[in-house]
């Protein structure tokens, strides 16, 4: 990871959610002295999403500033979609996006505020072969 982003050269403290167990298990966090924390999370799960807010909070008090980049993309033709490829592309890319503004917005205002940045795509505005589904989440984030 090299020096780092450059929020943990400033002092920051990070927690980083991935579903991707392998991903996170690959960094390399003993550079920046207990200030960067990596969880593995199933954003589909409500329940997930209340456990790793729990437990960012438990580590390193209010949370000031909460950035969400999640999105999977199923590439296909609009015809080929299935319903079910449907709702897990919804499911992560929106309803995810719903539930952890909900949870980290009732923890902001309960320490007295804080910062959400969601970063949806540019898909969302533009049209691209194959991400229809993806493309109508990210709209609807927008």
């Amino acid at each position: 990871m090299g020096r780092g982003p450059g929020i943990l050269n400033e002092g920051s403290r990070v927690s980083l959610v991935n579903r991707n167990e392998v991903l996170l298990s690959e960094l390399e966090l003993d550079d920046f002295s207990g200030r960067l924390a990596a969880q593995v999370c199933d954003v589909t799960s409500h329940d997930a999403c209340l456990v790793i807010v729990d437990s960012a909070q438990s580590q390193y008090g209010p949370i000031d500033v909460f950035i969400y980049a999640v999105g999977i993309n199923i590439c296909k033709s609009i015809e080929d979609i299935t319903l079910n490829e449907w709702d897990s592309v919804m499911e992560v890319n929106l309803r995810s996006y719903f539930w952890l503004a909900q949870i980290i917005g009732a923890k902001m205002k309960e320490s007295g505020g804080g910062k959400i940045v969601f970063l949806p795509s540019v898909s969302g505005l533009l049209t691209h072969p194959h991400h229809g589904v993806y493309a109508a989440s990210k709209d609807a984030m927008n």
